[in-house]
């Protein structure tokens, strides 16, 4: 119980740690400004988003109604729809240019660049050390949840690196 509570209480340190430096990245005025057309690319993205998901759950729902059969915990299918879906927007925003806005600096660049290769060690010494325990009769492991996360950022952040660099290629040519 303890162990769960101290999870806790760290996730929701680490959540209100990112709301502050948010609240001082905004007050800076160092944010991220897009262009008339990277809004209007950002609002399509979120509503190919939304028709995606509502597919999904459909689709879903469907399946394990029709034959019983339960692939995932809920809380496992609603953590991958969640990945899936953030995953396809980043994705739709990088390759359409709207996730970058001319104030995006090299630094936080970097940061994006430590955090995804902190993530990516991090998936494969849970993958490593979970000697391939990640999932146990359909339901994942606490080494399955934490492999699954930490893969979901590492991508996350690798799509974003990948598309500056390609941004930056095209304009220097």
């Amino acid at each position: 119980m303890i162990e769960k509570f101290s999870g806790f209480l760290v996730g929701f340190l680490a959540a209100g740690l990112l709301l502050v430096i948010v609240w001082i990245v905004k007050r800076q005025k160092l944010s991220n400004k897009l262009d008339e057309r990277q809004k209007l690319v950002q609002g399509s993205a979120a509503k190919h988003t939304l028709i995606i998901g509502a597919g999904l759950l459909l689709l879903n729902g469907a399946y394990t109604e029709s034959t019983s059969v339960m692939w995932a915990s809920l809380g496992t299918q609603t953590l991958i729809l969640l990945a899936l879906l953030s995953i396809y927007y980043i994705s739709e925003l990088v390759i359409r240019a709207a996730y970058f806005g001319p104030n995006f600096s090299k630094q936080r660049l970097r940061v994006f660049c430590f955090i995804a290769i902190c993530y990516w060690v991090l998936l494969i010494n849970k993958i490593i050390a979970s000697q391939g325990n990640l999932l146990h009769s359909g339901k994942l492991t606490d080494n399955g949840w934490f492999a699954l996360v930490f893969g979901w950022v590492a991508i996350l952040y690798t799509i974003i690196l990948i598309g500056w660099w390609r941004d930056h290629r095209r304009q220097s040519h």
